[in-house]
């Protein structure tokens, strides 16, 4: 990361842990939309952001955001420090993979980075390898009452917020979907 920021002035940044989390009006974790369930057979499988392994990756995440904000260079333009660099952020959400089969990480990087590009196309499907994935990009749903908080202000990174392009408290970055057709 440190390289890269070095080298670009913008980078895409597509991260496949939770950027957000969702809460009803009594304060309780809740889906953040149809992209974390599905149903298949009359059985609804999820994949919540707050369940199995999404929650850690959120944490680890947000300990990978502060650090990277530590390597912001900064200037000083009228009075005010302004960043060197443009980092904008995706969550990836590789969904509902096969049972039984392990994960590989490169084929998701994979998947991940030709879906951004087929959106940019105004795609809604990509092939890999012979295989057909359908993509889209996901906003958080919010109803009255329910809360987004996203994880630059869960980790104390709203701070940096002129130097990473960090949305308002209760708006998530956007939710990058692929998935096996």
């Amino acid at each position: 990361m440190k390289k890269l920021l070095g080298k670009y002035k913008a980078i895409n940044l597509i991260i496949e842990a939770p950027l957000s989390g969702k809460f009803s009006s009594n304060g309780n974790p809740m889906e953040r939309g149809n992209f974390e369930y599905k149903k298949k057979d009359g059985e609804t499988k999820a994949r919540y952001w707050y369940m199995q392994a999404a929650l850690p990756a959120l944490v680890a995440t947000g300990n990978l955001l502060r650090e990277l904000a530590s390597w912001i260079k900064w200037v000083k333009f009228k009075n005010k420090k302004i960043s060197c660099h443009e980092i904008r952020f995706f969550e990836g959400f590789i969904s509902f993979k096969k049972s039984g089969s392990t994960s590989d990480h490169k084929e998701d990087v994979k998947k991940l980075l030709h879906a951004v590009q087929a959106i940019a196309r105004d795609e809604k499907q990509i092939k890999i390898d012979g295989k057909d994935y359908k993509v889209g990009d996901e906003s958080v749903n919010i109803n009255d009452g329910e809360k987004v908080i996203n994880i630059f202000h869960m980790f104390g990174i709203d701070k940096f917020s002129n130097v990473i392009e960090v949305p308002a408290a209760s708006e998530a970055p956007l939710v990058i979907v692929v998935e096996s057709k």
